[in-house]
């Protein structure tokens, strides 16, 4: 993982990839939790609830590609943001227009 650190303090460099590694783990996590409770309401099409999940899968996917590949590590920590950030607006979308009750 890189880190942003790596020549300064020791213990900032600990908290730095403790804090990456804590986001890039829980945060697909939330979103496949998200998506078993999507898989429970009856309401929402397959294909929503497919594609969100999908997007889960893929958020892990990335996630796991950056914390293995170093090389490619920035471009992967960008696109696993922004694939977290996608999937944590469209449920808020999902719910604020389709409130489940």
């Amino acid at each position: 993982v890189m880190n942003k650190y790596e020549d300064e303090d020791e213990k900032k460099a600990l908290l730095h990839v403790g804090g990456v590694l804590m986001f890039f783990v829980l945060a697909p996590l939330y979103a496949l939790l998200q998506c078993a409770l999507l898989f429970k309401q009856k309401k929402y099409p397959l294909s929503i609830q497919i594609t969100f999940l999908l997007l889960a899968v893929i958020e892990y996917a990335v996630t796991i590609a950056y914390l293995v590949l170093k090389e490619m590590s920035i471009l992967l920590e960008w696109v696993a943001v922004a694939l977290i950030s996608l999937h944590t607006g469209l449920f808020c979308i999902v719910f604020l227009v389709d409130p489940v009750a």
